[in-house]
């Protein structure tokens, strides 16, 4: 029950958040309602960390915010409206059953698979900052210079590095949980399912959808593989800015209505643009100043459609307003400039002008499903086809240039996990990527028609806006591809687009079929209703492969990320500490002794730390050297010895043992 009411406080403080910006919402969007906590949510983030950095704690922000905005839009004399009808109770059902679905892995696999998915160095950095954030002010850690402890330190480098989403869930410490790390898992499945809100409040106001069938394609985007994907790579900066993106990139599409900003009242109109338009666009760069450099180009591309639909007059209040925005972000941004705007100017300088990576080298790390598993020895670099050509032959590089479009088109879809691997004969994998062709020609031929429509109505109440921006943003990976190596940025780019690129794979659901071409379309449509149910499909297959012994994935769920890192340590010790904690809390001084071959990475070690730190106990390492020393720039791990240590945290099968000391060995039976 503690992780359900985990989700259902950060949805109340979101939603209360959520009511001042809420009054700002036009009175003709739809689902106003979905809107309101991801707003809140972004506000909730904005002000939390501007009043760490201010003096105060984020448990303090959780009930002030909150509280705050309510009284505002109680004063300004808001009266929620909400009349439940059966669209409103099939939403909360489907909302309801996504929860519990991306809940079940933590509830089957325990802390031996919520420790970590595939990628522990940001799992860990984030918990890193929460448990900093959440026991010491900004203050004492911004002037921290004499620390050994390696917690410590990288909240404090974090703080220069968009610090907010740690921030808000150090803002909920001990609320659910003896410490952080019990409902960090439960904190993303928030933010997991945060992106189905957004989604559906798309779908319904760029689409015209209906509001349950709506939430069946965005629950099926955020739990299915674009929602997995982020999660399981633990990047919680960008599943946390998702939801905001959605909303964002919805309102810019759909507010700027010159049927309704005709009407008296304009200047008002107006003012509620610039609030709202400040609100998405700061709590994305502190969120996630990266998304901006993607979604970016579709808010240009959105307001300039806008724009060709509004009289002279009223396009210059439109750009009036967007400049006063962009400006009130500015001011917002310059009181945390080294965390927000200042990271996003570094990250765009290393974007641009980094090192190129090989191919094949990024491809068989988190980016691998792009190509799919059979192509793994093949290279999509045309520089490297003669060398293939003698090391493989010219079948294979047939093979790979026939596979790669269905490849790549499959594993954007989320779908690539259905593409048969080497293991399969060579004539039953080409019989299946053809028949995949012809699926996909008839599937593609029904969304181009969506848009080919959507472009043609010059209609501000057409998805033209949405297709445009998307087009735009889309461009970015392509570009990132033709100039060659960038492998890493592409994976991200992509990630970043995927839940818009699906909800334009779903779009023949709620087009209309043309009676003179019905087969076709209904066939179109029968693909796409079968790509949400195969994304449904792929969430609860995630929660019923979770094997509850080794934390990993078991029986047919596909790993995507093939080689997930520190696979072995989580294979062969144990990341229960949870189990542990009454016996940790008699222990006032604590002797850390992992070094195993197998825990080289120092991911085992970091995790002990950071339940001691979070515990608030005093420890120190035996070995004397720290995973993060290259990484801060500092010598870490050279605690002074504790006289006496009563409990010794160890990964040796047979470690030594002072007298009267209590042993915790984290080695597995059997490893």
């Amino acid at each position: 029950m503690a992780d359900l009411g985990l989700i259902f406080t950060l949805l109340l403080v979101s939603t209360l958040t959520g009511c001042l910006p809420g009054l700002w919402l036009p009175d003709w969007i739809r689902g106003k309602f979905l809107a309101v906590p991801v707003l809140g949510f972004g506000l909730f983030g904005v002000f939390a960390t501007l009043l760490y950095q201010a003096g105060l704690s984020p448990q303090v922000s959780l009930y002030l915010v909150p509280a705050i905005s309510l009284a505002l839009a109680l004063g300004l004399g808001s009266r929620p409206r909400l009349r439940l009808n059966r669209e409103h109770l099939g939403f909360a059902g489907v909302w309801c059953g996504a929860v519990l679905v991306a809940l079940i892995p933590k509830w089957i696999g325990g802390e031996q698979f919520y420790a970590f998915q595939l990628n522990p160095w940001d799992q860990l950095g984030y918990l890193s900052e929460a448990v900093a954030y959440s026991q010491h002010s900004y203050s004492y850690l911004y002037h921290l210079s004499n620390s050994q402890d390696p917690v410590l330190l990288y909240g404090q480098h974090e703080l220069s590095a968009r610090p907010t989403i740690a921030i808000i869930l150090a803002a909920v410490d001990k609320l659910f949980g003896p410490t952080l790390m019990s409902f960090s898992y439960t904190y993303l499945v928030f933010l997991q399912v945060s992106s189905l809100i957004a989604g559906t409040f798309l779908i319904v106001n760029v689409f015209s959808a209906n509001l349950c069938r709506a939430a069946l394609v965005s629950g099926g985007i955020a739990i299915g593989f674009c929602g997995q994907y982020v999660l399981d790579i633990d990047a919680w900066s960008e599943l946390g800015s998702l939801p905001i993106a959605l909303v964002g990139y919805c309102l810019l599409i759909v507010c700027k209505d010159p049927s309704r900003l005709e009407v008296s009242g304009q200047l008002e109109v107006l003012g509620k643009w610039v609030a709202l338009d400040a609100i998405i666009f700061t709590s994305l760069m502190f969120f996630y100043p990266e998304i901006v450099m993607v979604y970016g180009i579709g808010f240009l591309i959105v307001t300039i459609n806008s724009l060709s639909y509004l009289s002279g007059e009223t396009g210059r209040l439109l750009v009036g307003s967007l400049l006063l925005s962009l400006a009130i972000t500015g001011i917002l941004l310059a009181l945390s400039y080294e965390g927000t705007l200042g990271f996003f100017v570094g990250q765009f300088k290393y974007s641009a002008a980094g090192p190129k990576e090989a191919w094949l080298t990024n491809f068989s790390s988190y980016n691998q499903y792009l190509i799919g598993k059979d192509l793994l020895s093949w290279d999509p670099d045309p520089a490297t086809y003669p060398q293939q050509i003698r090391l493989f032959g010219l079948s294979s590089l047939i093979y790979g240039l026939f596979s790669l479009p269905i490849n790549v088109f499959m594993s954007v879809v989320g779908l690539g996990y259905l593409l048969l691997d080497n293991s399969y004969p060579l004539l039953l994998r080409v019989s299946q990527k053809l028949v995949l062709y012809g699926l996909v020609y008839y599937w593609l031929r029904s969304i181009f028609r969506e848009i080919k429509l959507a472009i043609k109505t010059r209609s501000p109440h057409s998805p033209r806006g949405f297709y445009l921006g998307l087009m735009g943003m889309s461009l970015i990976p392509i570009a990132l591809t033709i100039s060659g190596g960038r492998i890493w940025f592409v994976g991200k780019s992509l990630s970043m687009i995927m839940p818009l690129i699906c909800i334009a794979m779903a779009s023949p659901l709620w087009g209309s079929p043309r009676r003179d071409n019905l087969g076709p379309e209904r066939f179109g449509r029968l693909i796409a209703a079968a790509f949400v149910a195969l994304s449904i499909s792929l969430a609860i297959m995630r929660a019923a492969s979770v094997d509850p012994q080794t934390g990993w994935f078991a029986g047919s769920y596909p790993v995507y990320v093939i080689n997930g890192e520190d696979r072995q340590a989580k294979l062969n010790y144990s990341w229960q500490l949870g189990t542990l904690v009454p016996q940790l809390k008699a222990c006032s001084r604590v002797a850390v002794d992992i070094s195993n071959p197998d825990n080289q990475s120092g991911h085992l070690a970091r995790y002990v730390e950071l339940y001691l730190d979070d515990l608030g106990i005093t420890w120190f390492s035996i070995p004397r050297t720290h995973t993060l020393s290259h990484r801060l720039g500092k010598d870490l791990g050279f605690h002074p010895p504790l006289p006496h240590p009563q409990c010794l945290i160890t990964d040796h099968p047979e470690p030594p043992q002072f007298p009267g000391q209590q042993v915790f060995s984290l080695r597995r039976a059997g490893a």
